[in-house]
């Protein structure tokens, strides 16, 4: 899948080319027809390689509601979770932007864990080397820059048509994907968090940002990223992801390059 890098108002911006939070993508599927819209939250750097984490609306993965209190893969204990499905609807200036260019192709997407990995051509960013090489997080150095989310940590995130959201995190909630490491085809069970967005209703293009605890914390740390709304409570919850929840999987894909889309 080819992935192009869309217009937004922060393309105006003198620095953004240089990578910084939110960008705004098209990312072409298996057909014209297909094609999904995302934000990409930041780039990673794994020697002379650049990534940049991307993931669609859970709603699209296979998630479902957990309405088990097992731990266990045997499809017994999930007959009662309730898949989340919902329609999609882009928002209309969001099929009006114009591409800026193709800058990679998706090789690794892990619906299991909830990430996916586009790989950057070195054409796209040839002649930014010393920016991008600021500004993207080396793969061995990303530790250093996460944490693991509290319940009432205040956040915040900036979305790709240049919105500053704050939030807090309200509550976890569990989720239960297809499991391709069990022979049975069993269930995982992850737990996401949802952050109350107070007056912003996130949208599907909203999946993929990365989110940090504020700039007013002791520890304004890198907490996960968006991959949907909460249907449950509030009208503005918004599900983030962990990163230490599948931290150890995307590392082990990079350094080993076991891309399943290559």
């Amino acid at each position: 899948m080819n992935a192009y890098l869309l217009q937004s108002p922060l393309a105006y911006m003198p620095e953004y080319r240089y990578w910084q939070a939110g960008q705004l993508l098209y990312i072409q599927g298996t057909t014209a027809e297909e094609y999904h819209i995302v934000t990409a939250g930041g780039l990673i750097r794994d020697g002379k390689h650049l990534y940049m984490l991307i993931v669609q609306d859970v709603s699209l993965l296979g998630w479902c509601a957990c309405r088990s209190s097992s731990s266990s893969s045997s499809a017994k204990h999930h007959t009662k979770c309730i898949p989340i499905t919902k329609p999609i609807h882009y928002c209309q200036d969001m099929m009006s932007q114009e591409t800026v260019g193709q800058i990679g192709k998706v090789v690794h997407y892990s619906t299991e864990q909830g990430y996916g990995l586009v790989k950057v051509s070195s054409q796209w960013f040839r002649g930014d080397e010393e920016a991008v090489n600021q500004s993207a997080m080396l793969l061995d150095m990303f530790d250093q820059y996460i944490d693991e989310p509290e319940m009432m940590d205040l956040v915040e995130f900036s979305t790709a048509m240049g919105e500053d959201v704050t939030g807090v995190v309200a509550e976890a909630q569990s989720f239960c994907v297809a499991s391709s490491s069990s022979s049975s085809g069993g269930r995982r069970k992850i737990q996401g968090l949802v952050v109350n967005t107070s007056s912003y209703l996130v949208k599907p293009e909203d999946c993929g940002i990365w989110v940090r605890r504020t700039v007013a914390s002791e520890r304004p740390l890198l907490l996960g990223h968006v991959v949907g709304f909460s249907s449950e409570g509030t009208d503005y919850g918004m599900i983030v992801l962990p990163f230490h929840r599948f931290m150890d999987d995307l590392k082990k894909t990079i350094r080993r390059k076991t891309f399943n889309m290559a």
